[in-house]
């Protein structure tokens, strides 16, 4: 983990390429860390159907520059806000299907992990308008640069097993 934080630094310290779209920063198993900006680093993406609030939508899972003043309150009851608001990144979503046609999607930043202090771990979910069909893609994009990754599928559930409103994504430790 300290590694993979001290390569961040050092990239960032010896400038970055600017004709690169995918910059690949650490290896994990078949996924790689892609910088969207100084701000996004993107690792993989899920199809989220199960019965949580705001399914379906694609969960992508990153890791953002903390910006604690940039949180915002769900609710009365939120002591501790964990969701960004609108104006926290300027990434555009793009949603793409099996059929090729892409569509822009609304999302939400929420932080699922804070343990360092410059960055979070952090779940962005582009939400699905058409529920037609399922994604196989999706696109961050900022200023000039885009990751494109696969949508993965999350593991179905029979019927008959009890189901929670809770989900889990299994990583190695993000933070120190």
């Amino acid at each position: 983990v300290f590694y993979t934080l001290a390569l961040l630094v050092y990239q960032q310290l010896v400038g970055e390429m600017e004709d690169r779209v995918l910059e690949q920063v650490m290896e994990y198993e078949d996924y790689s860390w892609a910088k969207l900006s100084d701000d996004l680093y993107i690792l993989s993406a899920y199809y989220e159907n199960r019965p949580v609030t705001n399914a379906p939508f694609v969960r992508v899972l990153t890791i953002a520059k903390y910006k604690k003043d940039l949180l915002v309150k769900k609710s009365l009851r939120d002591l501790q806000p964990k969701t960004y608001g609108k104006e926290a990144f300027k990434a555009v979503c793009k949603l793409e299907d099996d059929s090729g046609d892409v569509i822009e999607a609304e999302y939400e930043a929420v932080i699922f992990e804070e343990g360092g202090e410059q960055f979070a771990a952090t779940f962005i979910n582009c939400f699905i308008r058409n529920t037609d069909s399922v994604p196989t893609h999706v696109s961050l994009s900022e200023n000039d640069r885009t990751v494109r990754i696969p949508v993965k599928a999350t593991v179905s559930y029979e019927a008959t097993q009890n189901i929670s409103n809770k989900s889990s994504v299994c990583v190695r430790a993000l933070f120190g």
